[in-house]
C-alpha cells in the first residue's frame, strides 16, 4: 500500500497547485470583497458629486449665469473632494464654489479653495458665516477645532 505524504510541505504544495485553479473558478474572496466594498463606496461619491451639481446647475439657472470651463487644476480638486462631501450643509457650500468657478463673469484663478472647502468642518463653516452675517466689525472671540480666535 502507497504512503500518503501529509506532511506541511506536502499540504502546502497541494494548496499551491489546486489554489490557483480554485480562484480562476471563484475569484478571490478577498478580492471580490475589496471591489464589492469599492464599488459601494464609488456609488456613494457619485451620488454625492450628482447632488451637488444638480445643485449647482439649479443656482446658476436661477441666477442668470454664464457657465464657463473650469481649468483642470481647479476642476479635478473640486470633483475629488467634493464627492467625498456627505453633510447638506457643505454640499451647499461645493455647489456655491462650483457655480463661483464657473461663473463666466467671474475671475477666479486661485485653485485653492477647493482644499481649504475639503479640510472645514460643518460647525467651522458654520461660525465663518456667522461671522461673514454679522453686520458690525468688533472685537469677537470664537472658537474652531478648540483653537480660541480673537478677531
Amino acid at each position: 500500500m502507497n504512503k500518503i505524504d501529509i506532511s506541511s510541505t506536502a499540504i502546502e504544495k497541494g494548496i499551491d497547485l489546486v489554489g490557483g485553479f480554485l480562484e480562476k473558478l471563484a475569484g478571490s474572496p478577498l478580492e471580490e470583497a475589496g471591489l464589492l466594498l469599492a464599488d459601494k463606496l464609488r456609488t456613494r461619491r457619485l451620488k454625492n458629486q450628482i447632488k451637488i451639481f444638480s445643485e449647482a446647475k439649479k443656482i446658476a439657472e436661477e441666477n442668470n449665469i454664464s457657465i464657463k470651463q473650469i481649468n483642470l487644476k481647479t476642476l479635478i480638486p473640486l470633483l475629488e473632494f467634493s464627492s467625498l462631501e456627505e453633510d447638506e450643509t457643505l454640499q451647499q457650500k461645493w455647489s456655491n464654489l462650483i457655480v463661483n468657478f464657473s461663473d463666466a463673469n467671474e475671475k477666479y484663478e486661485s485653485s485653492i479653495y477647493p482644499s481649504i472647502l475639503s479640510q472645514l468642518s460643518r460647525n467651522e463653516v458654520l461660525e465663518l458665516d456667522r461671522i461673514k452675517d454679522t453686520e458690525s466689525i468688533e472685537v469677537k472671540e470664537f472658537q474652531i477645532s478648540g483653537i480660541d480666535i480673537l478677531i
